[in-house]
């Protein structure tokens, strides 16, 4: 997968990881990581074409993200099993028109958007960017639950959308 990720593009210097390396990472980030991707990590760079994958004073993580600990860990869930939630979220959106007279716009939103910030960590939970696009579009790879291992393109930002990456990795929708 990663090798069609990549394919036709440069890398860089950063050099690959060592079996220590890798095993300090997935113990510390809590999760294994799928296998062509450890393979990547120690067989061809820990950045390049991809995310960085390094070692600060906080430990283990993705350069220019935050996403480790429990939201890491916890199973990615197809996007099958929220578009509802997320439909109902938006028809509960406050309107101007329905607010009381003396209610504030701002008090209103902060629930709501409250809630929408955590189905949009929901939504991308068990992954991290395996590579960013610029702007909201990214790949994303699968490090948790039945679809680990799986690429995904995320357009959540513009266009509220994930959908499997299947030109990079077979379709979840088709088995293995």
């Amino acid at each position: 997968m990663f090798r069609k990720l990549l394919k036709r593009q440069k890398t860089d210097s950063h050099a690959p990881l060592t079996e220590a390396e890798v095993a300090d990472a997935e113990h510390d980030l809590g999760i294994s990581f799928p296998l062509e991707y450890r393979d990547y990590l120690l067989n061809v760079s820990a950045g390049g074409e991809v995310e960085l994958l390094r070692r600060t004073a906080d430990g283990w993580g993705w350069k220019h993200q935050d996403v480790w600990g429990e939201q890491l860990r916890a199973p990615f869930p197809h996007p099958d099993t929220w578009a509802e939630y997320e439909d109902a979220l938006w028809e509960r959106h406050p309107e101007r028109a329905d607010l009381a007279e003396d209610e504030s716009p701002a008090a209103a939103m902060d629930p709501w958007v409250r809630e929408f910030r955590d189905l949009e960590w929901w939504q991308v939970a068990g992954t991290f960017i395996a590579r960013s696009h610029g702007c909201t579009f990214n790949t994303r790879m699968v490090a948790s639950g039945p679809l680990a291992g799986t690429m995904w393109w995320e357009d959540l930002g513009c266009c509220g959308v994930i959908v499997p990456s299947p030109w990079i990795t077979p379709s979840p929708h088709r088995g293995p």
